[in-house]
């Protein structure tokens, strides 16, 4: 009769703990699929940035105010890029230096961005690194494939008189498929 109960009480706890991590799941779902639907975004929105950096009639303090935006979606303002203004493959600018790049051109670029994916490589308790790959159309004629990191970064941040942690996202870096 003991053993009737125990084995009872395990099967109870079992299916507890099965419909408990069920609910995780589903949620962590959720989670994955806001986080991929935010690098679609902030990739997209990177690209609107610098098709606006190419517009030779916005003024100079209209490209700088722009450029500032745009590297804050970046972690750090020494991401290495592909150079899409070079005539040369191998040129691998830096964030800071793409946009300068796109500033100075003289005639205003299009971009569109499509087929994204998002897919997460690697994470620990502050840091999730995610691998992004999309096709990037130039001016409606090259296409290009592209990878680029979407980073996700667990931060302080000051709330009135408390600091609470926060995720925050930025882009990295970007190579050619």
């Amino acid at each position: 009769m003991k053993k009737y109960i125990t084995l009872i009480i395990l099967l109870i706890c079992f299916c507890s703990l099965a419909q408990s991590s069920q609910n995780q799941s589903s949620l962590s779902v959720k989670v994955t699929e806001a986080y991929k639907q935010k690098a679609a975004d902030k990739v997209l929105e990177f690209y609107n940035y610098l098709e606006l950096l190419t517009n030779p009639a916005l003024n100079s303090k209209l490209k700088e105010h722009t450029a500032a935006e745009a590297l804050n979606l970046f972690e750090n303002p020494k991401t290495v890029t592909y150079g899409i203004f070079s005539k040369r493959e191998t040129n691998h600018p830096t964030i800071v230096q793409l946009l300068s790049d796109a500033a100075l051109q003289k005639k205003q670029f299009d971009f569109k961005v499509t087929a994204i994916t998002a897919t997460p490589q690697y994470q620990n308790k502050g840091r999730e690194e995610w691998l992004i790959v999309y096709t990037l159309t130039i001016n409606g004629k090259k296409e290009i494939r592209m990878q680029q990191f979407f980073i996700i970064v667990q931060e302080d941040k000051k709330f009135g008189d408390s600091i609470k942690q926060v995720r925050n996202t930025y882009l990295g870096k970007i190579n050619l498929l």
